[in-house]
């Protein structure tokens, strides 16, 4: 239960053999890169980065294709959709499975296939969606039964058709009065627009237009020779034959998202073929030789040498060390039980350790584990997402990452269990249970142990801190930052209590002095660093100032009663709530059951939710605050997981 222990390689091979070692590599995939365009480059040796951009802009533009295909096609998808989908799950397939089932399809042929079909059903559409308007502006004209022919201006008469906002008619039409060889018809009047015919003598034709502009006219014109509802009628005829076109492509569109499953594989694929031509641009070259700098786990050494002894047959020269913990690019890789693994995103969150650092994830673990229940206790809570989390976990086909979270939750609703049985809390105070602290009244007895856990999750964080200390040689930081506090602290704690209880005179003279000695301590070597006698006594006294935060640390802890009660008052309202409803008699008890589910559903949520994000705060500040740093870099293994599919589990 560690951070995995690496070794860091350097691997010089011929250039020619650069394709077949990367796709070897791939395969591999324990394999983490140095990117090597970080190094000073000697003048006089000719290196460049070993990407291929053409390679790599031709992958993202086919994945692009892939990606426009799925949008396309997914309507038409006929695999199960929701539980029954998450019940079957994705399809489980090594690199080379995804390869191979890529290749069982042409999908850059498919691809333009789709894309004709799909182009020529978006241009009919869009005719449709033209035509529909047409018909639609058409529409108030329809009472004009004149064919258009008619209409038309003549050699002494110019005669036309438009519209005139409505709330500009009225004056549009007295000005029009003073025209002696104009008239107008209004034709209908829709919305907010009135629809006329115009006739004017070409004399006066100009100016009546232009008086018409005035008020906002707007011309429409029609093709001739025929009436209105004519041209309605020949363009709804062809709009009917315009869909039944859109129907011809559509049944040669819906047949291809049978292939979508091998369209998702070939994304999947191309994904990590783009991923292996992108990250060669951390590999440098020259004409001949190409130069890899990375990491592999330690166990996996012998299997690494093996396959570059039968990739690289023509040769190639590897030197292979400890990676050194002074080494700030060593990537991290975490192994654990499953227990612990499953708590491993907390870490994660935060920041991985560096390399010279303890993995912190089977330390706090088991803190979180407590905690975790002791803010969200119930025993029917903690069954309910037991019970859906293990059925979960049996029946759902999920991805590693969401299988260990769902794993989390199902180790953590067993605590919830437990707490809500020392609490006597089954939704809230249903049913009325034994419990070692009653929730409505051992407030101080809740409080005391709480804070009590909190004294041992602190002084268990600074027991790390100086083991790290001694493992590093430091004995001075082990004695000076972390003994010194631990008599301080304690002692100070006993101290108090002892002399507040009335405690031994013995022990509480002997804590008294343990204290004593501990505060000196800290006052003489707490400023060390500072160059002169003042500013490391004045740098001690203010580390002996930060005792302070302590008392700080030990409130913080209070958290762990509060919102355990919290959630049991909210359950306790609840419960009462619905019991006023059932009273009611029948006509009460549905709404009473709806409330019943809906709010104590809510209050687990909001009760889980609360004890997640306050547990993660205790173990970030309180916990982690005392031993822990990190900044480590993340191990990246050489692939991308698939986003249609799935790895086998520890592939």
């Amino acid at each position: 239960m560690a951070i995995v222990q690496m070794k860091r390689f350097e691997l010089f091979s011929f250039s020619q053999s650069a394709q077949k070692l990367h796709r070897a590599l791939q395969l591999f995939r324990d394999v983490h890169f140095y990117d090597l365009r970080r190094e000073e480059q000697a003048e006089e040796i000719p290196l460049h980065q070993a990407l291929d951009i053409s390679a790599l802009e031709e992958k993202e533009s086919l994945l692009g294709n892939l990606r426009w295909m799925h949008r396309v096609l997914e309507p038409y998808d006929t695999r199960p959709k929701g539980l029954k989908a998450m019940k079957e799950g994705l399809d489980v397939l090594t690199l080379p499975e995804l390869e191979a089932k890529a290749a069982s399809v042409d999908y850059k042929a498919d691809f333009k296939r789709l894309n004709t079909l799909y182009r020529k059903k978006e241009d009919l559409e869009s005719r449709i969606h033209t035509l529909e308007e047409t018909i639609r502006e058409r529409r108030p004209w329809e009472v004009l039964d004149v064919p258009l022919k008619t209409l038309s201006s003549g050699n002494m008469v110019d005669m036309f058709l438009g519209t005139v906002p409505k709330k500009l008619s009225p004056a549009m039409e007295e000005a029009v009065e003073e025209f002696a060889l104009s008239s107008l018809e209004r034709v209908n009047e829709v919305g907010q627009s009135d629809y006329y015919l115009f006739i004017s003598h070409r004399s006066e034709a100009e100016a009546f237009r232009d008086t018409l502009r005035r008020y906002g006219f707007s011309e429409v014109v029609f093709s001739k020779g025929t009436t209105v509802s004519e041209l309605q009628k020949e363009a709804g005829a062809e709009i009917e034959k315009l869909r039944t076109e859109v129907e011809e492509v559509q049944k040669q569109i819906v047949p291809m998202a049978e292939n979508l499953p091998y369209y998702e594989a070939a994304y999947d694929y191309e994904s990590n073929l783009q991923l292996k031509i992108d990250t060669a641009k951390q590999f440098l070259r020259t004409e001949k030789v190409e130069w890899i700098r990375g990491y592999i786990p330690a166990e996996k050494e012998t299997d690494f040498r093996k396959l570059l002894d039968e990739t690289l047959s023509e040769g190639y020269h590897l030197e292979m060390e400890e990676a050194s913990v002074e080494d700030p690019q060593v990537p991290i890789a975490l192994k654990n039980n499953k227990f612990v693994d499953s708590f491993a995103s907390i870490t994660a969150m935060y920041t991985l350790p560096t390399y010279g650092e303890i993995d912190p994830t089977p330390f706090f673990a088991p803190f979180y584990w407590v905690f975790f229940g002791m803010m969200a206790a119930d025993i029917a809570y903690g069954l309910i997402v037991l019970v859906g989390t293990l059925l979960v976990l049996k029946f759902a086909n999920l991805k590693p990452a969401m299988r260990k979270f769902v794993r989390f939750f199902c180790y953590l609703s067993v605590s919830m269990t437990i707490w809500g049985a020392f609490y006597g809390s089954f939704f809230g105070d249903l049913i009325p249970l034994p419990a070692v602290f009653d929730t409505q009244k051992d407030f101080i007895p809740m409080l005391i142990m709480s804070i009590a856990f909190g004294a041992v999750h602190l002084f268990f964080g600074l027991g790390l801190s100086g083991y790290m200390a001694l493992k590093q040689g430091d004995w001075q930081s082990a004695v000076y930052d972390v003994l010194f506090w631990y008599m301080a602290v304690i002692g100070a704690c006993v101290f108090g209590i002892g002399t507040m209880m009335g405690l031994s005179p013995m022990i509480v003279s002997v804590t008294k002095w343990i204290m004593i000695v501990g505060m000196v301590g800290i006052v003489l070597t707490g400023g060390r660093e500072a160059q002169s006698i003042g500013g490391k006594l004045a740098m001690g006294v203010y580390s002996l100032y930060n005792i302070t935060g302590y008392v700080g640390d030990f409130v913080s802890y209070s958290r762990l009663m509060a919102l355990g009660l919290a959630g049991g008052f909210i359950g306790l309202a609840v419960n009462l709530i619905v019991r006023m409803l059932a009273g009611a008699g029948i006509i009460g008890l549905i709404p009473g059951i709806v409330v019943f589910v809906v709010f104590h559903l809510f209050n687990i949520f909001l009760s889980m939710l609360s004890a997640y994000v306050h547990t993660s705060r205790l173990t970030y500040v309180e916990f982690f605050g005392k031993f822990y740093e990190g900044g480590g870099i993340p191990f990246r293994p050489f692939v991308k997981e698939p986003k249609y599919s799935q790895f086998p589990e520890n592939y």
